[in-house]
């Protein structure tokens, strides 16, 4: 049950200040950009 909220937290939940992305798409568009 933690696990699957902890999934949901970092992949699936869409966050306003990040542009309506989860955490873990914000993450890898911006690491992209750096590289």
């Amino acid at each position: 049950e933690l696990q699957d909220y902890v999934h949901w937290f970092n992949n699936i939940r869409i966050h306003g200040t990040l542009g309506y992305e989860s955490p873990i798409d914000y993450k890898d568009k911006h690491l992209k950009k750096v590289v």
